[in-house]
């Protein structure tokens, strides 16, 4: 019974003969570097990119400035991550939400904050009533 599990491993070691020890040797990437030459030219070029901006300031200013005025369009994409950036640039906070009340007052982002601030009906910077003081009617 050995005899035959025993005949039954070489056989097995004859058809799939382990490779040469050669082949163990630490990994090279195409172009003939080794893995460890080829991760320090990828370290050296991410490094040379670092802290630089992905886009110039006019792009990302024009980008904002479209999704300041109108969050809608934005909100109506069928993509979930349109959404997903639409709840995060709108709202500082998560949405609160309470049963039986529903969702409860959000904060919003400091760009929709100042917003509100300028064009809002809570302006106290001037009096509702006219400037000038009131006079009679003038009748002749």
């Amino acid at each position: 019974m050995h005899e035959q599990r025993d005949h039954e491993r070489q056989n097995r070691a004859e058809e799939h003969p382990a490779p040469p020890v050669a082949a163990h040797r630490r990994p090279r990437v195409p172009g003939g570097r080794s893995f460890r030459t080829a991760l320090k030219i990828e370290i050296q070029e991410k490094a040379e990119t670092c802290g630089r901006p992905l886009r110039s300031f006019d792009d990302s200013l024009r980008t904002a400035l479209a999704y300041i005025g109108n969050p809608g369009k934005y909100w109506a994409s069928e993509r979930f991550e349109a959404k997903r950036a639409v709840l995060k640039l709108t709202f500082s906070d998560r949405l609160a939400y309470v049963r039986n009340s529903g969702f409860r007052t959000p904060n919003l982002a400091l760009p929709f904050k100042a917003l509100a601030g300028i064009c809002g009906a809570e302006n106290a910077m001037a009096r509702p009533e006219r400037f000038e003081l009131p006079t009679l009617r003038f009748e002749a």
